[in-house]
């Protein structure tokens, strides 16, 4: 039987990887112009005080599926509920990022 703390750790695992996978790709894309088309800056080098805030966040974006699969008993279904769980992060850039913080408006279709 797993522990909940290490299913917690696992989660945030999870979430730091994607965040590191998906910032690696918008940091490699740099010279063909991909993240300006984002409004994501690309730093000249790929350094720590660029990616550890990123980190903590794709990280903290992980926990949300901890919820959802916390017990034994609700592990059932665990994909759907992993493709559930991403939509928070794509609701929260769709609805709260790009009208409030950038020029994008709403869903940022402006």
């Amino acid at each position: 039987m797993q522990r909940p703390g290490a299913l917690f750790a696992v989660c945030f695992c999870a979430g730091l990887i994607a965040a590191f996978c998906s910032h690696l790709a918008i940091w490699l894309n740099g010279p063909w112009g991909f993240p300006l088309l984002t409004g994501e800056a690309r730093p000249s080098a790929f350094f720590a005080a660029w990616i550890c805030p990123r980190l903590l966040i794709g990280g903290s974006w992980g926990l949300p599926y901890y919820l959802a699969i916390g017990t034994p008993r609700s592990r059932r279904y665990w994909i759907r509920k992993g493709l559930l769980v991403s939509l928070l992060p794509s609701a929260w850039q769709l609805l709260f990022v790009y009208p409030k913080q950038t020029p994008y408006g709403l869903f940022g279709i402006d």
